[in-house]
């Protein structure tokens, strides 16, 4: 490795590593995009995590998961995180990188529902330019809306500098619709289930979900008109858009050398 992706590697970035787990899982046939803390991160957020997430169809994801298994040289299987909200990560199978200079990235394989309200195929992706694959924008976006995931849309909102009209224009907001509902109530009593086999007796609603009594649109309108608020709280409002954007700055995805 040259000292140049030695160093992004010690950063914590682990741009190098995930590429070789997307050119693996793509080589076997497997459509996959990394959402969560590192989509962000190409969408302009300066979030941080030394965690990718990895999402796969469903009906692919228990092959996915065999396929990194197949590479016990160069991947193995660590402990989950405790349960978070809104979240069944802590069901799902943590990997890091055996050797020893990698050993502090780590990777999720998921299964697209985790992150997704339909399946995911090629059209929902887009790629950085290292290649990785990311949800387009307005996927990403609609998704955060329908799954309830409202800070992670809030940093969305800050790292694109999202208005009111972009989200009116090509979002679908309003109250939840009958697949949003379905799809709360199902990932509520997953989630449930999850805390049971813990030995934990929480109710389902610490899952942070809501299947009634939700505006979309008041919603995405309550995150767009504070992205100015939320700046000022560290930075002169008069030189950002957001907390993330300058003034005239421009999309975070065109700028060169970013590990994303």
């Amino acid at each position: 490795m040259d000292p140049s992706k030695a160093e992004i590697q010690a950063k914590g970035h682990g741009v190098y590593m995930i590429q070789e787990v997307i050119e693996l899982l793509e080589a076997a046939g497997h459509v996959c995009c990394v959402t969560d803390v590192k989509a962000l991160r190409y969408y302009g957020a300066a979030c941080v995590s030394n965690d990718w997430k990895i999402c796969v169809p469903d009906s692919g994801y228990l092959a996915a998961m065999q396929l990194i298994d197949s590479e016990p040289h160069k991947y193995e299987r660590v402990d989950a995180p405790m349960p978070q909200l809104n979240s069944l990560i802590h069901t799902y199978s943590r990997y890091r990188c055996t050797q020893e200079d990698r050993k502090t990235l780590g990777f999720y394989i998921m299964p697209s529902s985790e992150d997704f309200l339909e399946d995911l195929d090629d059209n929902a992706i887009e790629r950085s330019a290292n290649n990785i694959p990311y949800p387009k924008l307005i996927v990403f976006a609609q998704n955060l809306v329908s799954t309830q995931k409202w800070d992670r849309l809030t940093e969305l909102v800050d790292g694109m500098d999202l208005s009111l009209e972009w989200g009116q224009q090509h979002l679908r907001l309003g109250t939840l619709s009958e697949r949003e509902v379905e799809y709360a109530r199902v990932k509520m009593e997953k989630y449930a289930k999850s805390l049971v086999r813990l030995g934990r007796s929480e109710p389902g609603s610490i899952s942070g979900l809501r299947n009634s009594g939700i505006d979309k649109g008041q919603k995405w309108a309550q995150i767009v008109s504070q992205k100015q608020h939320r700046a000022a709280k560290h930075y002169n409002a008069a030189n950002w858009e957001t907390i993330y954007r300058r003034k005239g700055s421009s999309d975070p995805r065109l700028k060169q050398d970013r590990p994303v």
